[in-house]
Formats: structure tokens, sequence, C-alpha cells
């Protein structure tokens, strides 16, 4: 197996002069040292080890036929015993058996001690090849070492070389995570139903926000505690382990049972409660007229006056490239106009919208609802 296993060959993304004594050693191992190994083990330990398994097969044919005429001797030596005589082929299979019997006794130790030494010599040999094979590459490995950029410096200055190195690279990469959290879009926000938004708000009391996840496809449990969960449902993370320490297998509260669900089919959610326009109640009728007297003054006409409702706004969290003419291309952050939230077939995985005067469909969980306007009086221009 460590032969079919050819790092040399592999092209690594580092500075030449740091990879090129790696790739000579590896080479030269495989090309050489390796193949003589691989014969020499196959001439001292694999075959003398398949002859002494095909020399065993005797004996063991010859005690399983001993076990066999055991049980015909006992019957019919217990039947001599009682009657005072046996048939002549009763007679033959204990002499059989006696025969055998008496085989083993005498030649069994003898072969047993032949195969234990024989097993002794193959593991010396095999000892012998380990230690010439270790050799030979600690030999070459010294020869390349010479090579090497650190060779100069002692163990306890490389390993704090070292630990300076990784150092740097942690922190890059921390920089990094900080620079993406910032630029990432906020989390996909879809609407949820009353019965819905009740069950939110006892997973956010109970659990916080930042434990909130939603479901991106269906889930059904092939093992026990799993949970079957629909898409756009809302759990609540409760820990990052099953029982048996497996990562991917988290264990979250769907606002009813407790089980688990595979974080891959989990995305951070990002509660935004639904809005409540405020009604404006007006007075009527005679109510009216005693809260504002009435005046003569001259007829002026009025412009018309209108009551702006509020208007959910509906913006892309994420880009959709369109894959048929029954779908249209979004932008992140583009406005949209819901026209229906479902296709044809009422799957409400899909919604119809129209952007820029183009309608088609779009992945629902890739709109987010945003605050609507607050209500209020507007005059025409």
């Amino acid at each position: 197996m460590f032969l079919s296993f050819k790092p040399h060959e592999d092209e690594l993304d580092v500075e030449t002069y740091i990879t090129q004594p790696y790739y000579s050693l590896a080479k030269k191992l495989h090309s050489t040292i390796f193949p003589v190994y691989k014969q020499r083990l196959e001439h001292l330990v694999y075959k003398p080890l398949c002859n002494l398994s095909e020399t065993l097969r005797g004996p063991h044919k010859l005690i399983k036929k001993r076990s066999d005429k055991l049980l015909d001797y006992e019957e019919y030596e217990e039947k001599r015993i009682e009657t005072g005589s046996v048939t002549y082929e009763e007679e033959a299979v204990m002499n059989t058996y006696l025969g055998i019997n008496s085989l083993l006794v005498s030649e069994l130790p003898t072969f047993n001690q032949v195969a234990l030494k024989w097993l002794a010599c193959i593991l010396c040999s095999f000892v012998t090849l380990q230690r010439d094979l270790a050799k030979q590459v600690l030999q070459e490995a010294e020869g390349e070492m010479v090579q090497l950029p650190h060779r100069h410096l002692s163990a306890t200055e490389f390993w704090k070389m070292v630990m300076s190195t990784l150092k740097q690279a942690e922190d890059q990469l921390s920089f990094l995570q900080e620079k993406f959290d910032t630029v990432l879009p906020n989390p996909i926000v879809q609407p949820l139903s009353s019965a819905e938004e009740k069950k939110v708000l006892l997973l956010l009391n109970k659990h916080g926000p930042d434990k909130l996840y939603q479901v991106t496809s269906e889930t059904s449990g092939c093992k026990d505690m799993d949970l079957t969960l629909q898409r756009g449902q809302i759990v609540a993370f409760l820990h990052g382990t099953d029982s048996k320490g497996n990562t991917n297998r988290w264990l979250v509260d769907s606002g009813g049972p407790r089980g688990y669900v595979s974080p891959g089919k989990l995305q951070r959610y990002h509660y935004v409660p639904s809005p409540k326009p405020r009604t404006t109640t007006l007075p009527q009728g005679d109510a009216a007229e005693k809260m504002h007297p009435t005046y003569n003054f001259p007829q002026t006409p009025n412009p018309p006056v209108y009551f702006s409702t509020p208007v959910l706004q509906v913006r892309a969290a994420y880009p959709f490239i369109a894959r048929s003419n029954q779908e249209v291309s979004l932008e992140a952050g583009q406005s949209v106009t819901i026209l229906e939230p479902h296709d044809k077939k009422g799957n409400k995985e899909w919604s119809l919208v129209e952007v820029n005067g183009q309608r088609g469909y779009v992945p629902s969980n890739h709109l987010v609802v945003l605050p609507p306007q607050p209500p209020g009086w507007v005059l025409p221009f």
C-alpha cells in the first residue's frame, strides 16, 4: 500500500527550493529502496508464511478425522464391554481411530516444535527487513537534510520558528474572518404565519436570538431522535454534537419535540417582528360637529388628500440567476414585487415576482421582508 502512495508526484504550492529535497528523497525511496524491500519481504516473509499455512492443513485434517471417529469408537467400546464382542466392521472402525490417535500422540508434538521454529525464523526475517529499511531511509534522509534551509537551527529554535509562523497565519485568518463578517449580507428572513411567529417568540424568549436557525431544505430522520422538519421551519440550537460526539448531528428544539438534525441544512435566522399598523379612527356624525364648530368661509377648491397605508417592502437577500424563461434573475438588494407567494401548484418554495418590469419565479428563501413605512397622510404632487 505504501508503494501506491507517491507524494513526490504531487504539486505543492510551495517554493521550489523548499520542496526539492523532499521530492528528491521521495523519488529515490520509491525508485530503489521500496521496490527492493518489497521483493525481499515477499521472498523471506510472505512465501514462507504461505508454505507454513499449507503445511498445517495436514495435521488439521487428521485432528478433525480423529474427532469424528471418537464418537464411533466410544459407542463400539461400550458395546463390546456389555456384549463381549463387536462385528468385523465395527472393529475396523475402532482400529482406525486407535491408529490415528497413536500417530497424533507421537508425531504432533514434534510437528508443533518444527512449526514454532519455522514461525520464529519468519518473524526474525521480518524484523531484520524492517531494521534494514529504517537504516537505508535514515541514510538517504540525512543526505537530503543537508540541503534544508533550517538545518542549522536547533530543535528548540526550529519549533519556536514554526509556532511563530503558525501564529502569523492564525492572525491573517482571523483578520479575513472579521472582514468577511462585515461584508456578508444579513441572514435571510422569510415571512411567517401567526402560528409560526408565536412558536418563534417562544423559542426566542427561551433560548435567545443567537440560537435561532432556519431549515433550508426538508429533512427526514433515519436515526434515533432525528427530526422530520419542513423547509423554512425555525428551530433553536441546543448542542453541537450528539451523544456519541458526532458533530454532524446538532441537537435542536423545534418548539415541540427535541432531536437531531444535520447542520448543513440549517442557517442563521434573524427574527424581525411583524409590523402592526396603527389605525386612526375619525369621529363621525354629531360627534364630529360638536368637536369642530362650523364657520362660513368662502368655499375654495380643496386639494384631494390620500391616506398612505403601510406597504411591505421586499428585497432580494441574495443574487439568483434564472435558468429558464419561467424564472427571473435577481441582484442582492434589488427591490421586488411579490405577485403570488407560490407557484402554479401551490408550492411556497417559489414565488412569482416582478423585477424591473419582468415577471418570473424566484426561490422564496432569496427574499427578505423589510419593515414597512409608517402610515400617514400624503398630499399629491
